[in-house]
């Protein structure tokens, strides 16, 4: 079907022609100025960013921690984005706080307090869905990082092989 804007190959990014070396400035450079300046600049690796301070559990300071590190590694963490991840890790002390006070109230009698531990077990499965729908936005689930990590893996490799072409042409030379 002719026109159809679904047919045909998807268009590969700028950044994977230039690392495979298929880049050509004459057919590409009005996409890679698009490209350059309307995606926002992913935060580079190594920045140390803190949660906020309403965050005082010791597991989702770390949690965070490690994930800004995890995602700021691969590229896919952005100034605009650091507000949802806090909402996010805020969520998860709110998760754990909630199912504490459930498994407390477990530990005694319950029979007591059926109502509470009613409305406990109904905001523990609020938070929890919560949590995993904004989750799935900073690469939380296991699919959604096992996509990022064969794509990164296979650009990284790309990258080694293209400075050991570079290297071996430059020994060449010298040789």
């Amino acid at each position: 079907m002719p026109g159809n804007k679904n047919s045909g190959r998807k268009r590969l990014p700028i950044a994977e022609k230039k690392l495979r070396g298929t880049y050509d400035v004459t057919r590409d450079k009005e996409r890679d100025e698009v490209e350059t300046n309307l995606l926002p600049t992913a935060i580079p690796e190594n920045t140390i960013i803190n949660p906020p301070e309403i965050i005082t559990d010791e597991y989702v300071i770390s949690a965070y921690k490690n994930h800004v590190n995890w995602l700021t590694h691969y590229n896919q963490l952005h100034q605009i984005d650091i507000a949802e991840l806090d909402e996010l890790f805020i969520t998860l002390q709110q998760l754990r706080n909630v199912t504490r006070k459930r498994l407390e109230m477990e530990s005694g009698d319950i029979t007591g307090n059926l109502d509470d531990y009613y409305r406990l077990t109904q905001i523990e499965v609020k938070l929890r869905k919560q949590f995993v729908d904004m989750g799935k936005d900073f690469m939380m689930t296991p699919t959604v990082r096992s996509k990022l990590t064969i794509e990164q893996l296979t650009a990284d490799k790309m990258a080694a092989e293209k400075k050991e072409r570079e290297a071996n042409v430059i020994e060449d030379l010298f040789s």
